[in-house]
């Protein structure tokens, strides 16, 4: 776990974690003002159960595993190779592409414009790049793993408030 970067490095953990939150929120919410709503699964019904387990796996699983694969390991091993820049740069793209199916199968189903998947790639790729800086400035995945964990805590709370 230390080589994927599974270290708590202290404070600046917490500052890193907590900035860039921040950042992430305030960049999806200039882009969605800017340029509209993005894709999203807010079409999408819930029986009880499957609600409990979306929300289980969102919120144990998702930000776990992913922080692992595309910056604990990805970034990691591409930064002691090419650096910190094609490091933070390529596993952005890689999560960003990971992420495409089902943006595709949430863009085609929802007849989505060009602007909300504008919205979509431009806060994606951006959150991912936020992801892999305070990861490197952290020296530490729990960074990346706070941002992460509190997006999906915030959407969640969205899909609580629409099942009301």
């Amino acid at each position: 776990m230390q080589r994927l970067g599974w270290r708590w490095s202290g404070w600046r953990v917490v500052w890193a974690g907590s900035g860039g939150f921040i950042v992430s929120m305030f960049v999806l919410y200039i882009i969605r003002e800017l340029i509209g709503e993005p894709i999203s699964s807010q079409g999408q019904k819930y029986s009880p159960g499957e609600l409990a387990m979306t929300i289980t796996m969102l919120l144990t699983v998702t930000a776990f595993g992913e922080e692992t694969m595309f910056r604990g390991y990805i970034q990691t091993e591409l930064m002691e190779r090419y650096g910190a820049f094609m490091g933070i740069l390529v596993a952005a793209v890689l999560f960003g592409l990971r992420h495409l199916p089902m943006d595709l199968y949430n863009g085609i189903t929802q007849k989505a414009p060009p602007s909300a998947w504008a919205s979509r790639m431009l806060q994606l790729y951006l959150v991912a790049l936020i992801l892999g800086i305070a990861r490197h400035w952290a020296g530490s995945t729990w960074a990346s793993w706070m941002i992460h964990e509190g997006i999906l805590i915030f959407i969640v709370v969205n899909i609580l408030r629409r099942c009301r």
